[in-house]
């Protein structure tokens, strides 16, 4: 994945506020491109879809989907270097050195920015994963199911704790996920929570596990291990 570093900006005064401060959460967005366009996406998820064929002719056009501004802009689109990239709707015959720009137009702007590959510690932080939160009786269970091996036993990055002043939110990794609500079916189809004292108290943290909710990067460096997972 490749992420936006935002490196000059530069706005006129005219300029909506909330269609430029759109437009600076670019910086930390996500870069894409394949054969025809390029694509970027604010932290917010707004896009900016740049037409490659459009790329340093002198009236290029991008398509912006940022505020108001749902329009196709005959500025300019910059590719100066592979990993570095000028957004421009300023007036023709521009200068932008060091974020000195002349001759701006009403609602005009620029925007220099970098590209850059996420690295392996990133992606390794920012993660898919299953997240609930769970009340001291259910997390008192979950603990139970780990030490007595009902549950399979999970590295420190399958199983992650973020407290709260009422229970703990748990992270479940995707596979580790799986891994448990498989080994639930199992006890509840030949009937261990049946034949124990606290069917009730099993079924309902099933029920708290199964309604889990779907999170996309997660970062982990928050998060601490649950004090049962494995090296």
């Amino acid at each position: 994945m490749k992420i936006i570093k935002i490196k000059e900006s530069l706005a006129n005064a005219s300029m909506a506020k909330n269609d430029w401060e759109e437009l600076l959460k670019l910086n930390d967005g996500i870069y894409l491109e394949n054969n025809s366009s390029i694509t970027l996406t604010t932290t917010s998820g707004k896009k900016i879809l740049i037409d490659k064929a459009q790329v340093n002719k002198k009236e290029a056009s991008f398509t912006m989907y940022v505020g108001n501004m749902n329009a196709i802009c005959q500025k300019k689109v910059l590719l100066i270097k592979s990993s570095l990239i000028s957004l421009c709707t300023l007036d023709e015959g521009i200068e932008l050195s060091n974020g000195i720009v002349n001759n701006s137009i009403y609602g005009g702007f620029s925007i220099l920015f970098d590209i850059e590959e996420i690295s392996a510690t990133e992606k390794a932080n920012n993660k898919k994963m299953k997240k609930q939160f769970l009340n001291p009786e259910q997390l008192g269970l979950i603990s139970l199911g780990l030490s007595k091996n009902l549950f399979p036993s999970p590295s420190k990055s399958d199983l992650m704790v973020e407290d709260t002043r009422y229970g703990c939110i748990l992270y479940f990794s995707a596979e580790y996920f799986n891994q448990f609500i498989e080994r639930m079916n199992e006890h509840k189809s030949n009937g261990s929570y049946a034949k124990s004292n606290a069917e009730s108290d099993w079924l309902n943290l099933m029920n708290a596990i199964f309604t889990a909710e779907d999170v996309q990067d997660v970062d982990i460096s928050i998060l601490r291990p649950h004090f049962l997972a494995k090296e």
